[in-house]
């Protein structure tokens, strides 16, 4: 399922104990709210605070909010949950003061602890996701010479190995990673004097594959809008948004689109995105697929900025099933 972006208060446990219960009934969730994330019925988002930091929330199986007791950070949380090689439910972020460094959260203990073995001197460590003991994150050069993607099987104290090298001038805004490979959504920005673009993607590479670029997208004055991607099965979901002047033909700005992912090819297909806020300007700024338990809906975030003197931002964070989003197939 991201981008960009990330303890579980106490009685988490309980979730493991009601696993084989049937989803709770997914009531919206109001905002400002970014970087959702879902695994095992459990939805972990960020939420902005009226002094302008943001905080970790988290909705359990049974419906209930929480603010969870998390330092706060001045961004929202690049967040990821997931599944460790013990089959332990974590939850993973980045924390940042000079370098960012990368956090594992116990939904079973609600004990947070610096992930061992990841740092790099020089680096900062960001955008982590995992999969049943392989770590992937971001690694950036403190002197913003640029980095790469990497990956990190956590047992047998193996080394991290880069997967993709990125440029100076272009990030990972999103990654998830599972059984079918790892999922990037990366955005570069072109310099003024080159054009002033922004071109944005979504990349997956299947298990002992080559990456292959699924969407991609430029825009001027960096008028677009790309999601973290998220995993559910075969398929990778994420949202898209183009702020002005969409192309002739093409009414459904903002979409959710998604990619059905195999050995050989890769099927793509989209449909409009919902907009619960009714207004013209909406944008699609986080999706979130539970792929380990199938049964959950698919959780979306939709945002309206609003211009100086026309009222707040207005932001929800709504659940639907995957039979109600109108997809080609």
């Amino acid at each position: 399922m991201r981008t960009v972006p990330l303890a579980l208060a106490t009685g988490l446990a309980a979730i493991a104990a009601t696993s084989g219960a049937a989803p709770a009934a997914a009531d919206p969730i109001t905002g400002p709210i970014a970087g959702p994330s879902s695994a095992d019925g459990v939805l972990v988002y960020s939420q902005l605070d009226p002094d302008g930091r943001w905080s970790l929330h988290q909705r359990d199986r049974s419906g209930a909010l929480r603010r969870l007791d998390v330092p706060r950070s001045g961004g929202p949380f690049d967040v990821d949950m997931s599944h460790t090689a013990d089959n332990e439910t974590v939850a993973l972020y980045s924390r940042c003061t000079s370098v960012c460094r990368i956090y594992e959260l116990s939904v079973d203990t609600g004990r947070e602890r610096l992930v061992p073995g990841v740092h790099a001197p020089g680096h900062s460590e960001t955008m982590p996701t995992l999969h049943h003991g392989v770590l992937g994150f971001q690694s950036d050069r403190a002197d913003e010479s640029g980095g790469s993607s990497r990956l990190i099987a956590r047992r047998g104290g193996a080394r991290s190995r880069p997967v993709k090298a990125l440029r100076a001038d272009q990030t990972v805004t999103g990654a998830d990673l599972s059984a079918r490979g790892l999922a990037l959504s990366t955005s570069r920005f072109e310099p003024v004097s080159a054009g002033g673009t922004e071109e944005v993607s979504v990349q997956v590479k299947p298990s002992n594959r080559p990456f292959r670029t699924v969407f991609d997208s430029r825009s001027g004055e960096a008028a677009v809008t790309i999601t973290p991607p998220s995993w559910r099965a075969d398929d990778v979901y994420w949202g898209f948004t183009r702020h002005y002047d969409p192309p002739v033909g093409d009414p459904t700005s903002p979409k959710l689109l998604r990619a059905r992912v195999t050995a050989d090819e890769v099927d793509r297909d989209e449909t409009a995105a919902p907009d619960p806020l009714g207004e013209e300007g909406t944008l699609v700024t986080g999706v979130a697929a539970d792929d380990f338990d199938r049964e959950q809906p698919l959780w979306i975030a939709t945002t309206r900025y609003a211009d100086e003197g026309e009222g707040e931002e207005r932001t929800a964070l709504d659940a639907y099933p995957l039979h109600s989003l109108n997809f080609g197939r």
